[in-house]
């Protein structure tokens, strides 16, 4: 399915904007965004991008306006029809996730709502968990608004890297992607240790940070500019 709709996309530009506008919004969307392969989609588009076959600036707005729409509706339902969306089949089998959200906003607020955006499966819960908790509108809505412009560019930027450098011998390309591939894996590692030992946690992040700091004398380092370079090309023309 996922192939099938980049395929269309890629062929169907002008429905281009449309399509990233509903794959944020059903991706951000309470309940709904777990059966939806938004980061996959998403992914796609951004090659897409990078691979100028779609336009930067046109596809990073839609994906803002869907997703604030998504988290908007998410956070309303949390507002007025709380009951019947925790009485549902779907959160009858996932309460530590909803008990999970819950401690996060109750202890973090604000912060929990911009950085849980990042956060895989309780993205979209937060949102309805605000609600629920009958958090202001007059609140929500700027951080919801503020929170999207992270999230829109962050998220397509790792489609866009790719697109933007398929043009480059892809010899070059491994020991960059290899390396940050590293990184990336052990700050991941670190996230799961946190709550165990944060000592580990800690040392590990130590690590990943030594390997970024690390960087700049590397071979590839030149091959990092010459990606960003072409990702800022496409950032030109979009």
């Amino acid at each position: 399915m996922v192939d099938s709709l980049l395929g269309w996309t890629s062929t169907h530009p002008a429905w281009a904007v449309l399509v990233v506008a509903l794959v944020a919004f059903l991706e951000s969307l309470v309940i709904v965004g777990f059966f939806v392969p938004g980061w996959l989609l998403l992914l796609g588009l951004g090659t897409l991008v990078g691979a100028g076959h779609l336009p930067f600036w046109p596809i990073v707005w839609a994906a803002y306006v869907g997703a604030v729409l998504g988290e908007a509706v998410g956070f309303w339902l949390g507002h007025h029809h709380s009951q019947r969306i925790q009485n549902s089949r779907f959160f009858a089998g996932h309460q530590p996730l909803l008990k999970q959200a819950e401690a996060l906003f109750i202890r973090y607020g604000v912060l929990s709502l911009l950085v849980g955006r990042f956060v895989g499966p309780i993205r979209a819960v937060l949102p309805f968990v605000a609600g629920l908790l009958q958090f202001p509108w007059r609140f929500y809505w700027p951080t919801n608004l503020l929170g999207g412009l992270l999230w829109a560019p962050a998220y397509l930027l790792p489609g866009i890297a790719v697109g933007a450098s398929l043009n480059l011998p892809l010899a070059s390309l491994w020991p960059l992607a290899f390396h940050l591939a590293l990184v990336a894996a052990l700050l991941w590692a670190a996230r799961q240790l946190w709550s165990l030992r944060r000592a580990a946690a800690a040392a590990v992040i130590a690590l990943a940070t030594g390997l970024l700091l690390l960087l700049p004398v590397l071979p590839w380092w030149q091959v990092l500019l010459d990606v960003l370079k072409a990702i800022g090309t496409v950032i030109g023309k979009g």
